[in-house]
């Protein structure tokens, strides 16, 4: 069973605040004043259906959507503010934009549609230390090959292959080990497994738990499969009709769910589960 579920630790800081969310397309309300925290080293599962809101709110956070109302706190100092903690993403300044670029990395459900496909593995990795001025070039190849071993690519293997040549599971590490190279603060995963089979998508799961752990980012698992929360996530917050229904410790929740549409997400990952392992961890969580 994942070790994840029974720590026992005092929490770490809060990385990323999000309170009183709202954001609206056109008439239409799709998130409702929404509150998250995300803490260091910690992956938090964003579950629901298919147009609950949760996509929108990673969005919102990587400032792909405007907001009509909130704030989403990040935890890195200001620019021209020493020692200063915490900038609100939506009302930042230019140059406090590009800090929170770097410091949150969005993952998308297509890893091939989202890596460049004229740069080989080893560009791929490094671009976003160019495209922040971080290090010199033989120390930003050394440091892509050292973000491929992290996810699990051999760099002498990997680093010349375009993104053509790769796997769906291969282009999903690369998309990761981009992510990490900068060292960010939250990485928004959104829907990173929907794409892949059910043996790839445990993979890239467990590679999320291990990034959070060893690196101290704080991940957002998008998702709609409760087996694949139950598999690596500290906490679940479910969504529905753009509200915050149920949050809790993983387990908490998927013993005793409170809310009808976390009981639904929980039957369907019951009967949905592809592999066995899969059926065990969400049964094990449940079991009293």
């Amino acid at each position: 069973m994942n070790s994840r579920m029974h720590s026992t630790a005092i929490p770490p800081r809060p990385v990323l605040e999000v309170a009183d969310l709202t954001v609206r397309y056109g008439s239409r309300t799709v998130v409702h004043e929404t509150d998250l925290i995300l803490r260091a080293g910690e992956t938090v599962a964003l579950v629901g259906d298919s147009g609950a809101g949760k996509s929108t709110v990673a969005k919102a956070i990587a400032g792909l959507a405007m907001p009509e109302a909130g704030s989403v706190r990040l935890d890195v100092p200001r620019t021209g503010h020493e020692g200063a903690g915490g900038l609100d993403l939506l009302t930042a300044s230019a140059a406090d934009r590009r800090t929170a670029r770097r410091a949150v990395h969005l993952v998308m459900q297509d890893p091939y549609a989202s890596l460049p496909p004229h740069l080989r593995v080893l560009g791929i990795v490094a671009e976003p230390l160019v495209i922040h001025r971080i290090g010199r070039r033989g120390e930003r190849g050394e440091a892509a090959r050292e973000a491929l071993r992290s996810v699990g690519l051999d760099p002498e293997q990997y680093g010349r292959r375009l993104p053509h040549e790769l796997s769906g599971g291969e282009r999903q590490r690369v998309a990761f080990a981009r992510a990490i190279i900068t060292r960010p603060a939250v990485i928004l995963a959104d829907e990173p497994t929907g794409m892949l089979d059910a043996t790839l998508r445990a993979e890239v799961s467990d590679l999320m738990g291990a990034l959070s752990r060893e690196h101290g980012t704080a991940i957002l698992h998008i998702t709609h499969d409760l087996a694949l929360a139950a598999r690596t996530c500290d906490r679940i917050v479910v969504m529905a009709n753009g509200r915050i229904v149920e949050q809790g410790r993983t387990r908490e929740v998927l013993r005793s769910p409170q809310h009808e549409t976390t009981r639904q997400l929980l039957a369907a990952a019951l009967r949905g589960a592809r592999t066995v392992g899969s059926a065990r961890r969400v049964s094990e969580a449940t079991a009293a």
